[in-house]
């Protein structure tokens, strides 16, 4: 049965750097200004 992304083939090691690299994700804040009206229950049973 064939892997369902294609064969298991080793990946040079160059190759595996660029898998496991990420870029830290930033976080923004956005002021919408707006009022809560209500609240939903939050019931636990």
């Amino acid at each position: 049965m064939i892997a369902p992304h294609g064969p298991s083939i080793p990946l040079p090691p160059h190759r595996m750097e660029g898998l496991m690299a990420w870029k830290k994700p930033r976080v923004t804040e956005i002021s919408l200004a707006l009022e809560i009206n209500s609240y939903a229950c939050a019931e636990i049973g």
